[in-house]
């Protein structure tokens, strides 16, 4: 995930990306990714690296987990 961060060019490389596991709550591995820009680029950089990101990690093998939804039906 840092190395896709730092692969978009409008990612500072100081201070250089980071990446952490930062929840483990039910069962759902959350990871947050911290990469600096411009202001004027925050939007873009940050839909456009989440998208990456996804990207990256099903080339990887690593599938992300779907919501789930339990539905009852009543009569």
């Amino acid at each position: 995930l840092e190395q896709a961060a730092a692969a978009d060019g409008r990612v500072l490389a100081d201070p250089k990306p980071q990446a952490a596991l930062t929840d483990l709550t039910g069962g759902v591995q959350t990871y947050t990714v911290w990469a600096w820009c411009a202001r004027t680029d925050y939007l873009d950089v940050t839909y456009e690296l989440r998208a990456h990101a996804k990207e990256v990690l099903e080339q990887e093998g690593i599938s992300l987990a779907r919501a789930r939804f339990d539905v009852a039906l009543h009569d």
